[in-house]
């Protein structure tokens, strides 16, 4: 049996990331929304978080496990912050990066469009059918009606 983790990284301590290599998983996933502390405040409300997951990732690395990445979830805190992430996934020797856009919803309550539009309009704005399919999605799995309960929305 192999398994996954997904953590946001903030408890792998020495002694903990040690347990969890005695257990052998096939890749850990830490949620990371943002380079440097003030980002992490921003999206993940800790302070000096960034900082404490950076270094447990040093301490799952030097545990031996070598499948780690990040997901980030994209939104009006952090829509500039993918680059950054994706360096920062490089920099650490991190085998991937992955990054999630919350439903648009999220973001123009009521609005139902056929484009993916953030509030930002320099932001890239993604259309067509790939869209419509995520609409679709959203209204049958209940993505929004939970995110909107999650994030206070």
């Amino acid at each position: 049996m192999s398994f996954g983790v997904n953590s946001n990284g903030t408890l792998f301590t020495p002694t903990k990331a040690r347990r969890l290599a005695e257990l052998g998983p096939r890749a850990v996933t830490l949620g990371l929304d943002g380079v440097g502390d003030a980002a992490y405040l921003a999206t993940r409300g800790l302070k000096n978080g960034f900082t404490k997951i950076s270094r447990h990732i040093d301490n799952l690395k030097k545990e031996g496990i070598g499948n780690i990445g990040i997901g980030a979830v994209l939104m009006e805190q952090n829509l500039y912050e993918w680059v950054g992430l994706a360096q920062f996934a490089l920099d650490k020797g991190l085998s991937r990066h992955s990054f999630y856009r919350p439903p648009r919803r999220l973001f123009h309550p009521g609005r139902r469009s056929t484009r993916f539009v953030y509030t930002d309009p320099a932001f890239p704005q993604f259309g067509g059918r790939a869209d419509r399919e995520t609409d679709r999605t959203e209204a049958q799995d209940g993505i929004v009606k939970n995110s909107e309960a999650y994030c206070g929305v």
